[in-house]
């Protein structure tokens, strides 16, 4: 089979011919029908993700959904030819085990075949495609787990969304979902003192200009990996007596609940579609953020 193997940061990643991967017990093979693009991957290519990685070489791609064309016999739940989405589980975070993560601790998703854990499948409904299941997996489940279990944000609190991004072209789609008003900076909204800030840069500006734009009490999430480290004004820190949380993945709950909200139309992905060989050139457009998702 073809697959896109990362064997460190000087060759970044190679076009493989690879033998079809065999299911052990617990596990079935995959046929892979869409596989997310993750700014994760791009910080592996370019050197980091010495926290999670486990093992090289290795396929990457933890954004993955197809079919079942092998299964160990014992599972009653799964059948051949069931459409299921593979989870990205990193909840509970005492169970977390990125040994057995695909395109963390064994082959991942840039690849025709790959195989996964069944107890962390999730079957398809007919509604939600392969490429919308895929980014679910990961990008918008982590999202959902970091809005609601980090930022303790529901529907019945009524919240008002604002948006920052330097990127005015991604104000439309953040416009069309919801969102109250958007600014490049969180400065241009002079007015507000927010109530919880959801960091998806996780760079040094963006979690000042979250700290200082926020009320007393304030909760600040932080999803992004864009700085190895910030720091912090702890004058600010301790008197607004402001928490900081880290946020990562998501349950198998969260990501069932996400594929649910899809099937309703509640929750429409916006994803670009791009072929398996452009993989590389693709990663690297996203990790220059020309791109913010694509399968």
């Amino acid at each position: 089979m073809k697959a896109f193997q990362f064997t460190g940061s000087a060759s970044g990643l190679q076009l493989r011919k690879l033998p079809i991967p065999k299911p052990g017990k617990g596990h079935a093979l995959i046929k892979v029908k869409a596989a997310g693009l993750c700014h994760s991957d791009t910080h592996v290519i370019e050197g980091g993700g010495a926290a999670w990685m486990c093992t090289l070489p290795v396929v990457l791609g933890h954004e993955m959904a197809g079919t079942i064309t092998e299964i160990d016999s014992d599972c009653a739940s799964l059948t051949l030819g069931d459409r299921v989405a593979v989870a990205c589980v990193g909840h509970p975070i005492e169970e977390r085990s990125f040994s057995e993560a695909l395109g963390v601790g064994c082959d991942g998703g840039y690849a025709e075949y790959a195989v996964a854990p069944i107890k962390n499948l999730v079957k398809l409904l007919d509604a939600v495609s392969f490429a919308q299941a895929a980014v679910a997996t990961d990008s918008i489940a982590t999202s959902y787990h970091a809005v609601v279990a980090g930022g303790r944000v529901t529907a019945t609190l009524r919240a008002e969304v604002y948006g920052v991004d330097i990127n005015p072209a991604k104000f439309e789609p953040a416009r069309a979902a919801g969102a109250q008003a958007l600014a490049t900076n969180i400065k241009d909204f002079p007015d507000k003192a927010f109530d919880v800030v959801i960091n998806f840069a996780g760079a040094q500006q963006t979690v000042e200009g979250a700290m200082s734009a926020t009320r007393v009490g304030v909760t600040v999430v932080v999803v992004g990996l864009a700085a190895p480290q910030i720091t912090l004004t702890m004058s600010e820190f301790v008197t607004k007596y402001i928490s900081v949380k880290g946020s990562t993945s998501a349950s198998i709950d969260e990501l069932r609940n996400v594929l649910d909200m899809i099937a309703a139309g509640d929750l429409k992905p916006h994803i670009e579609e791009v072929s398996f060989e452009d993989i590389p050139l693709r990663l690297a457009r996203l990790g220059s953020s020309e791109l913010s998702r694509c399968s």
